[in-house]
């Protein structure tokens, strides 16, 4: 509940002009002061409260109120924005904000003199001219809506006079149990239709007058009226008055249920023992108590008997556990009649009848209890609750009533998993005005996201909603599909029947849910919890699905193109207070819908009978445990920094360190969060992805190092020493970067003083890391970086080693003048290196001729190559060629494969008979790729009549390569139990791999490699097993692989999955011959039940020995009883086996 705004209450007994103040009384947001009166000679006494009201901001009308449009004459008003206060009260009666009080009375004051006094009010009548709107009128949710959106009512909108006439108004006189409490109606803005005119309450105190007796009657102390006073803005002075703390006694939880129920319940025993550990008295009482019977004479009887036990016994609770049925039931709900003058919708069977037990629900005396507005006034009905109450229905199963129980046991005694931080609601469109999105925000936005939950919104539409919801449309599937992953909490508002909300859940759909998993329920639409139909939705939910839910009996109401949610007492007002006291109080179900009643006025008193507990009233939100985060801060040295501020980077939450450096963040939400770590003098730090478990305490210690800068400097060179410029050097940790000079040599300045990694890279040599480099402040930090090459030859097979099944090479495209076409072929009878050349014939020809060959390659632009290769020739076995015949290697840097293009730029070999030549060029590319050829031609002359054969061999490209990509490497299982070998496969998608290599690791990198385990070349082969390991239990162990390119250039390393080392047992019993933190895998294993951990409970196929599982969510799905399974993890002894 939101706590009230201040309020100030003094209590005056007066007798003549003699004041006198003998007690006052401080608390956070309320004030009291006490008067005690002198005696009068006629023993009477005068007394008077004055009550500070709650301010509401400006004084001014245009902070207040939203309006569509100004007239010529008048400002239109929409409605009123005042935070706490509802605006919509009386169908057709101007929409005016209003809040109700609650003031508790003196034991001594006469509740028939209670009057109010104008004379400390002032009030300012504004100068515009106003038009304000009427109040919506009210639907049930199983009502088709159609007509006018409002209408006036013009027994007010007619009158030339202020509605209403009182800006305080005297509602009624209550009883919370010992305690008078006045009810008072507040309202800062009256109007006058007729001249439109708005009048302000401008004064923040009302004083209310009474009369009182001499002698105060005997109170007894009450600690329960304490507990359920959260709305009386006096409560301090009240606890004074009534001699009531809430501390002093332990309380009473009733049990209302019959013998035969009471004898059969395998469980109520075991729940009256929890309700005993939780400091209740538990009294059980049945017909033999309260008296018995069926419908109202049950109904009578249950009420009389709590009227004359709840103050001696200190009843808090009542559970009733039997027939609902308001006809024939033997603990039945009470057929109220709110609407009994009414055609339609008359009746509500509610358990609201024996929540308040001073007031008199028949106060007219014609049989017709819970009428409006006869049976309301001086000793009627009171609205205050005396206890809190709900109902576990009975519908003759003792098993499902026993499932219940237990169900309700293992709530209270376990904490939720993060499940349970989930929040949803599904919201439908109820008719052409009324949306019905705007419910679900407001319970998102100020109520689920501030407690640290997950909403999950279902709309019907987007709604131009940022972010958006997270299901539209809402329907049966979208609805279950979250409600099977666990929620905290479900409520809804759509319409309905007996069996089903429409598109949200039916009876059929609550026996899929996830009953390990139960959620806190609110039903807003109409009869989900009709008590005489054993079938209706709220049974069937608490059966499965829900811990608690709160259903309408009957149809419940709202008011059409209602779109502010926080203060009215429809189905999704209601929804919203009752979010609001149960997350943001932290109070149980009961206590939470007391309050959401309370809270508001009570304009649609049928909502305020017909929405019903069913469930234990004493549950509360049982949140997943938080974490923490705790540790100490130092300096580099070791010594405690104090005053250190830890704080979550988001600002939401932190914290200081003591003396010793030490801090704990506490209360946290599952989860991850990143970290900032400051303190006047040091550098900050920042932690990523800091996790939190629940329930569990992270330790994150800090090391922050002084503000007196260091600086790294130092060389960058290959591996000959040259110097190497234009490199990139950067700091990691602090993402600073420069370039080496022209001499290679670099510097870094200004850096915090700690430990950070240096990285070095230019293209085509590999980047060079150096991890652990020391920097201390006012030092320099030498650090020269070495970087390798990483080249290699462009050209495949330019030793052509490699040919096809014709004897052409491979990679090799060839191309010859017509007639020439057999002249090119690999041969072995003369070569540079190897055992093969690359050969071309021109045979004798009268005409110009001519064959080479070419490869495309792949380059990088602007990067230099050395272009090589060697030639050899043969012309008729004895003399030099002719002139007119070239042998030459060219390049088209377009890469192009036309041997003819202009494009291409050719270098000649020097002629010379059987003599190897060389051709050695430079080139720098400007494209990605280019191509190589090879190429002999000869022109016709009289004297060129003999053959001509030349050779190529040894063409290379050396320059930057690529290296190949890293391979995937995969394994055949996640757990293994081999502790001697290991198997893994892997594939690479570059074609052009030479080899694999493979090493076999307790890590993700090589500093993990197991003796046996080192890197060992298969060639092309894509799979290998590794035996002669020794791999310990519980290890995890992964294989690298890396490849190698046919230019000589190693891969990035490629890491399998983890294989978890385990050990495989026949069955369960044999555990018993293992001690704690041995790693297993057992099959054949029979899920009994889920647990609420994420845990699963398992026995063998014998049922003679058991075990659960404990891991998250993503470990232990939700499995139904019944399933096999097989269940791997790490043995640790809880109990016995």
């Amino acid at each position: 509940m939101t706590t009230p705004a201040p309020f100030l209450c003094r209590y005056n007994h007066k007798a003549g002009n003699c004041t006198t103040i003998y007690r006052s009384f401080c608390a956070l947001r309320v004030l009291i002061f006490v008067l005690i009166p002198c005696l009068l000679a006629s023993g009477a006494y005068a007394g008077s409260i004055t009550v500070q009201l709650p301010s509401i901001g400006s004084d001014t009308i245009c902070d207040d109120f939203t309006t569509s449009h100004q007239s010529a004459k008048r400002h239109v008003i929409d409605r009123f924005d005042l935070p706490g206060f509802e605006s919509n009260t009386v169908p057709g009666n101007p929409a005016l904000p209003c809040k109700l009080i609650y003031v508790a009375l003196p034991p001594d004051a006469d509740c028939e003199s209670i009057t109010i006094d104008d004379s400390l009010q002032s009030v300012r009548v504004l100068p515009d001219i106003y038009d304000v709107g009427p109040v919506p009128p009210i639907a049930p949710l199983d009502a088709a809506v159609s007509g006018e959106r409002s209408h006036r009512n013009l027994l007010v909108y007619k009158q030339d006079a202020f509605y209403p006439r009182n800006h305080v108004i005297l509602r009624g006189i209550g009883n919370l149990r010992t305690w008078k409490i006045a009810m008072l109606e507040f309202w800062p803005y009256c109007y006058n239709p007729a001249s439109g005119k708005l009048r302000l309450l401008t004064s923040q105190q009302v004083q209310l007058n009474f009369s009182t007796s001499p002698s105060p009657r005997a109170t007894i102390s009450d600690s329960v009226a304490s507990k359920l006073a959260a709305l009386v803005v006096n409560r301090e002075q009240a606890q004074a008055w009534y001699n009531s703390s809430m501390e002093t006694e332990s309380v009473c939880y009733a049990i209302i249920t019959t013998k035969q129920i009471a004898t059969s319940s395998r469980e109520l025993p075991a729940f009256v023992e929890l309700q005993q550990l939780r400091g209740f008295n538990v009294k059980i009482a049945t017909e033999d108590d309260w008296g018995g019977g069926i419908g109202d004479v049950a109904a009578a009887n249950i009420r009389n008997w709590l009227a004359d036990n709840y103050l001696k016994l200190g009843i808090q609770y009542v559970l009733f556990i039997g027939d609902p049925s308001p006809f024939t039931g033997d603990v039945p709900m009470k057929m109220l009649w709110p609407r009994y003058n009414q055609p339609s919708y008359r009746e509500a069977p509610s358990d609201y009848f024996y929540a308040d037990l001073t007031g008199n629900w028949d106060r007219d005396g014609d049989g017709v209890f819970g009428e409006e507005p006869d049976d309301f006034g001086p000793g009627g009905i009171d609205r205050v609750p005396d206890v809190c109450v709900g109902r576990i229905p009975f519908y003759g199963s003792i098993e499902d009533l026993d499932h219940i129980l237990r169900k309700t046991i293992e709530y209270h005694s376990n904490t939720l998993g993060d499940w349970g931080r989930r929040f949803i609601l599904p919201i439908k469109v109820l008719d052409p005005y009324t949306p019905g999105y705007q419910l679900g925000e407001r319970i998102a936005r100020n109520v689920a996201l501030p407690a640290g939950l997950t909403p999950v919104r279902l709309y019907d539409a987007s709604f131009g909603l940022n972010p958006p919801p997270e299901h539209v449309p809402c329907d049966y599937a979208s609805v279950q599909q979250e409600w099977q992953n666990g929620a905290g909490f479900v409520f809804w508002m759509t319409h309905g029947g007996v069996t089903a909300a429409n598109d949200v859940i039916d009876v059929d759909r609550c026996r899929q849910l996830d009953d390990f998993r139960p959620a806190i329920v609110y039903q807003g639409s109409c009869s989900n919890g009709m008590p005489e139909h054993p079938k209706n939705l709220a049974y069937s939910l608490l059966r499965n699905g829900a811990i608690t839910t709160v259903a309408a009996s009957r149809s419940a109401w709202y008011y059409i193109g209602e779109t502010d949610f926080t203060g009215s007492d429809s189905v999704g007002g209601m929804a919203y207070r009752y979010a609001l006291y149960l997350l943001e109080n932290k109070q149980d179900c009961a206590r939470a819908l007391v309050d959401a009643r309370l809270s508001v006025p009570a304009y649609i008193w049928m909502n305020h009978l017909v929405l019903n507990l069913y469930g234990d009233p004493s549950v509360a939100y049982n949140r997943p445990a938080s974490g923490a985060i705790s540790g100490r801060i130092t300096t580099v040295s070791g010594n405690p920094i104090p005053n250190a501020l830890i704080s979550l980077a988001d600002g939401t939450a932190s914290t200081i360190s003591d003396v010793d450096g030490r801090y704990t963040l506490s209360n946290m939400v599952p989860g991850y969060y990143d970290i900032r770590v400051s303190a006047s003098g040091f550098y900050s730090q920042r932690f990523y992805a800091v996790p939190v478990c629940s329930g569990k305490r992270t330790t994150l210690d800090a090391l922050l190092i002084g503000t007196t800068p260091g600086s790294i400097s130092g060389r960058v060179c290959d591996v000959f020493g040259s110097p190497i410029s234009d490199a990139a050097v950067m700091v990691l940790e602090e993402e600073r970067e420069t370039v080496s000079s022209i001499s290679g040599t670099y510097r870094l300045d200004g850096l915090p003083p700690g430990i950070y990694t240096i990285v070095a890279s230019k293209f085509p040599y590999a980047q060079e890391m150096v991890s652990d480099c020391v920097v201390r402040g006012g030092a320099i930090t030498e650090i020269d970086i070495v970087l390798r090459s990483r080249t290699g030859n462009a050209v495949r097979n330019g030793g052509f080693e490699q040919k096809s099944a014709d004897g052409s090479a491979l990679y090799w495209i060839s191309y010859s003048t017509p007639g020439v076409l057999g002249a090119l072929a690999v041969s072995s009878d003369y070569r540079k290196y190897g055992a093969y050349a690359q050969r071309i014939t021109l045979p004798p020809s009268d005409s110009d001729t001519g064959a080479g060959i070419c490869q495309t390659v792949n380059v990088v632009p602007g990067t230099e190559y050395s272009l090589i290769a060697w030639q050899r020739d043969n012309y008729d076995e004895k003399n030099n060629p002719p002139k007119s015949m070239i042998c030459r290697i060219g390049y088209d840097p377009t890469g192009g494969s036309d041997g003819k293009s202009l494009a291409i730029i050719w270098h000649e070999f020097q002629r010379g008979h059987n003599t190897w030549h060389s051709v050695f060029a430079k080139i720098v590319p400007y494209a990605p790729t280019m191509t190589i050829f090879l190429d002999a031609r000869r022109g016709h002359t009289s004297s060129d009549s003999g053959e001509w054969v030349v050779w190529f061999d040894g063409v290379s490209l050396i320059g930057a390569v690529a290296p190949p990509s890293v391979p995937l490497v995969k394994v055949p299982s996640s757990y293994q139990s081999d502790t001697s070998s290991i198997t893994a496969e892997w594939s690479c998608p570059d074609v052009d791999v030479a080899s694999f290599e493979y090493a076999v690791s307790c890590s993700s990198d090589q500093s993990g490699i197991l003796p046996g385990g080192e890197w060992q070349n298969v060639g092309t082969a894509t799979s290998a097993t590794r035996t002669g390991l020794i791999l310990p239990n519980g290890s995890k162990i992964r294989v690298l692989v890396r490849s190698r390119s046919e230019s000589g250039v190693l891969s990035e390393t490629g890491v399998s999955p983890p294989v978890r080392i385990v050990r495989d047992l026949p069955d369960l019993a044999s555990l018993r011959q293992l001690p704690d933190g041995v790693w297993v895998r057992i099959t054949n294993l029979k899920v009994t039940r889920m647990g609420y951990g994420p845990e699963c409970f398992l026995w063998d196929s014998n049922r003679i020995v058991g075990i659960k599982a404990v891991g998250d969510w993503a470990s232990i799905p939700y499995l139904k009883p019944g399933t096999v399974t097989t269940v791997v993890g790490c043995l640790r002894s809880d109990g016995p086996l």
